[in-house]
């Protein structure tokens, strides 16, 4: 558990009444932190959905989630040559966030 503060843009998470936090990291390294956002009781995140915002709370967990699909071939299209290949490759670091205070920053997330 450690006190943090976090800019990013506030959505709405896969499941009713969830909300994350898409944050860019600021060592300079561009990549984006997600955190899973649970506030105490009576906190409304709704009204801030589609907004950067500020947060301030406390990190509780911390998941790392990676997938990896390999080349596969593809059977190419009439009319073309070659044999397409296809590979995915998916990260996703997600933080539970227990939230303290929330702010809007008075911008808008760009979509």
């Amino acid at each position: 558990m450690q006190p943090t503060n976090v800019t990013g843009c506030l959505k709405s998470g896969m499941a009713d009444d969830t909300f994350v936090l898409m944050a860019s990291e600021e060592n300079g390294t561009g990549a984006t932190a997600t955190y899973q956002l649970t506030g105490r009781e009576g906190m409304n995140f709704r009204q801030y959905l589609g907004q950067k915002v500020s947060v301030a709370g406390t990190v509780r967990a911390e998941q790392e989630v990676a997938s990896t699909g390999a080349a596969t071939e593809q059977k190419p299209a009439k009319g073309t040559s070659g044999t397409p290949t296809v590979e995915t490759k998916t990260e996703l670091d997600v933080k539970r966030l227990d939230v303290d205070t929330i702010t809007s920053t008075g911008s808008r997330c760009d979509q």
